[in-house]
């Protein structure tokens, strides 16, 4: 059984009671600060976005936080291990007593075995001298079946840092007081009652509760079978701490499975192991989704909102930049320059074959393409094939001005909530995105019978806009300076010919700097086109038609098919603006169309063609 000191709960239950009645109740969890809910990229540089727990709001608040899975244990047998899932305590601010600098605080989130902090009572409660501290880092007596060497593969042990933290002050309770002793150089530990009560760790800051949700186990089916107590329904267990009881030299700190900061028996055999470790940062190149993050394309990560469970890519020593180059659009030596506005640009990329590095067991040639803050925008495999030495990438378009790097890896991909590895040196291509000189003007126009206007789309990052003016094969000169997308050349000849160009310019070094010109416009002044309908008769067809501005006179064209040739039947400079034919055959469908002119210098200068309509006699 285990044995636990519990009278003084009582007690507390009692002071917890009173002072409820003098206060508004809280639901459970009111009050409670929400984890961030902006959206994260599935994969980030380095520990990304992984942030520190959420303070919880009472006692009935369960830890909230982030999680990385590390490593492999058994959990639902003692014949396969599974992915470990850690608690993020701490994502490297140093926030108490187990932190390390440089490093990620986890504690496992299950009581994942059953270990005695000390074979016999009379062995003491000293952590630096315990049988779980040998077992958590297996030494001896346990070289091959301790913790450490169980759990985490050789790379996975190397960027696990060998942590001190720090000795704390004594933590005092009503029934006694605990020494927090520093970690000693270790690499897996366990967490001491001030660490338990940290609220920047996720835990509640009190112990005069009967229930503490926050620090609660539950136990793994393994561990469940090598012994360790697991409360009926709730499946919560006790953990071991490695703080002393100052009181007992024969009792060391638990956690209880309602999570009250207790003491036990050094020697019991029901007390859980729930390890702690400080992961390295330096070594870790990437954090991402525990899930679905790795893409088989090179492509824009996609964000989600609500990311809590992530892995990570270790680095080792190996290097992607031996006899590496690239080639392609805007390429010199390792650096891409692009002007914005750049189609898509395909890359060929010289790199070692995955092949080549001996036992890294790489499976994929990846890229990175990151900001100039570092942040990864697109990310995936480029080549799968071990034996191949080029790859090819296309860089996305329209990226924004400014630097980038592109980085070629080596990876190891073992698959989801599984710790993956990359070459520690990667090739590193600069890419550069500069500012486009100013676009030419798209220009179109549109005319009247003595004007021609000029328009355009506006130019980015242009101050404004010149116009320039000829006459067929005459020389360009300037007519107008322009803020505006738009010019109206007025008091022209009807029937001239003119031709415009546009450059944009703007303001760089006190000077101006000027665009291409734009495409040549001709512009020929006339008259519009009539508007006009026709009504049908017996034997008879009625053309009517609008005024049209600075017309001087209407033609009218008929055919008996809408490709068929078609006669003038009508010269029309009257007011009326209407004609009708007349004598024609009864039930014949005849079609129309009809142009103004303006008479200029005796000549006639006419307007485009109408549409053509049609209509069937009665």
């Amino acid at each position: 059984m285990i044995g636990t000191i519990r009278w003084k709960r009582v007690m507390a239950a009692v002071l917890s009671l009173c002072l409820i009645m003098t206060m508004i109740p809280l639901l459970p969890g009111e009050g409670f600060l929400a984890m961030a809910a902006a959206k994260e990229k599935l994969i980030q540089a380095g520990s990304g976005g992984i942030a520190d727990p959420a303070k919880p709001a009472d006692e009935t608040a369960v830890w909230s936080g982030e999680y990385l899975y590390f490593g492999e244990y058994y959990q639902t047998n003692n014949t396969e291990k599974e992915p470990i899932k850690w608690k993020v305590l701490d994502n490297g601010k140093k926030n108490g007593l187990s932190s390390e600098n440089g490093g990620m605080l986890l504690l496992s989130d299950q009581i994942v075995d059953c270990v005695k902090f000390n074979e016999n009572d009379f062995d003491g409660n000293e952590w630096k001298d315990s049988n779980l501290l040998k077992w958590l880092n297996s030494t001896d007596p346990y070289t091959s079946g301790g913790f450490l060497e169980t759990a985490f593969q050789e790379s996975e042990q190397g960027a696990i840092l060998n942590s001190n933290g720090r000795k704390g002050d004594n933590t005092d309770f009503s029934y006694g007081s605990f020494t927090n002793p520093a970690i000693g150089k270790q690499k897996i530990f366990c967490l001491t009652a001030a660490d338990a009560l940290n609220e920047k760790y996720g835990f509640y800051n009190t112990n005069a509760s009967i229930d503490v949700q926050s620090r609660k186990q539950t136990v793994t089916t393994y561990a469940k079978g090598q012994g360790a107590y697991e409360a009926p329904a709730s499946g919560i267990g006790y953990w071991w701490l490695r703080s002393t009881f100052t009181t007992r030299g024969s009792s060391a700190t638990v956690v209880d499975y309602d999570g009250w900061v207790n003491t036990n028996f050094v020697s019991n055999i029901n007390v859980g192991a729930v390890p702690a470790f400080n992961l390295n940062l330096s070594s870790v190149l990437f954090t991402s989704a525990a899930e679905g993050s790795k893409s088989s394309t090179f492509k824009k990560v996609a964000t989600n909102g609500s990311i809590t469970e992530w892995k990570a890519t270790l680095s080792d020593r190996n290097t992607m930049s031996r006899n590496a180059g690239i080639s392609g659009k805007g390429v010199s030596g390792n650096t891409v320059t692009l002007t914005k506005g750049y189609s898509a640009a395909a890359l060929t990329i010289r790199h070692p074959a995955l092949q080549s590095f001996g036992s890294a067991n790489y499976n994929n040639v990846t890229a990175a393409l990151a900001d100039s803050k570092g942040e990864i925008l697109y990310y995936g495999s480029i080549n799968g094939n071990k034996a191949a030495t080029r790859s090819s990438l296309t860089l996305p378009a329209g990226l924004p001005l400014g630097t980038y790097t592109l980085k070629i890896y080596g990876e190891q991909w073992n698959g989801d909530k599984r710790t993956d590895y990359a070459t520690g040196t990667p090739y590193t291509i600069n890419l550069k995105v500069k500012a486009a000189s100013l676009a030419a003007p798209k220009i179109k126009g549109s005319v009247t019978y003595n004007s021609a206007k000029v328009s355009w789309k506006k130019v980015k990052d242009a101050a404004g806009y010149q116009v320039y003016r000829a006459a067929k094969n005459g020389k360009y000169k300037k007519v107008k300076t322009t803020k505006a997308t738009s010019w109206t050349n007025k008091k022209l000849t009807t029937g001239r010919s003119y031709y415009y160009k546009v450059r944009a310019y703007k303001k760089q070094g006190g000077k101006n700097l000027y665009s291409k010109f734009s495409k040549r416009l001709k512009a020929v002044p006339r008259t519009k086109a009539p508007s006009y309908k026709l009504t049908a008769g017996k034997k008879k067809i009625r053309i009517s038609w609008k005024k049209v501005h600075g017309a001087d006179g209407y033609r009218i064209y008929r055919a008996k098919s809408k490709n068929g040739k078609y006669k003038q039947i009508k010269d029309s400079r009257s007011k009326l603006r209407r004609y009708t034919s007349i004598c024609l055959t009864s039930h014949h469908r005849y079609y129309y169309k009809v142009r103004s002119y303006r008479i200029v210098k005796g000549k006639k200068v006419y307007s485009p063609y109408s549409t053509v309509k049609s209509v069937r006699t009665k």
